[in-house]
């Protein structure tokens, strides 16, 4: 049952509404229907909003949060991605441009002498000392 004066619900068996005081024998609810009592008494207004309401309220709040730290979340990795490939293409492009190195050919010949063994490096009969 609800209070005809406020809407509030009533405890079973209340003398009074404990909200406004009204006496809670003129507040009848007539299984389902708003607006006439069995009688045909003119019935209480629907109640306020619930805490049943309120937690849903929260909850599709939450959620809508939560979507919004993920969309952020993906947002921040796209740009990631997307500076690196931007960082990735300058790379290549400035490897790409850059003048090739001159092949072993064009450059002026070096004396080469044979190569030299190990034992020939550590015999004394290099020159290098007396």
């Amino acid at each position: 049952m609800f209070c005809e004066n406020c809407g509030r619900a009533l405890p079973p068996d209340a003398p009074r509404c404990p909200g406004c005081g009204a006496r809670a024998e003129l507040a009848d609810y007539c299984g389902g229907f708003w607006g006439l009592t069995a009688e045909g008494r003119r019935a209480a207004a629907p109640p306020n909003p619930d805490e049943r309401l309120i937690a849903q309220r929260d909850a599709l709040r939450g959620q809508i949060a939560r979507r919004d730290r993920r969309e952020r979340r993906l947002l921040g990795v796209i740009l990631a991605l997307a500076v690196l490939l931007i960082l990735s293409a300058a790379t290549t492009l400035y490897l790409l441009s850059r003048p090739a190195p001159e092949a072993e050919s064009s450059r002026a010949p070096t004396t080469q002498s044979e190569p030299r063994t190990l034992p020939d490096l550590f015999s004394g009969d290099s020159g290098a000392n007396p």
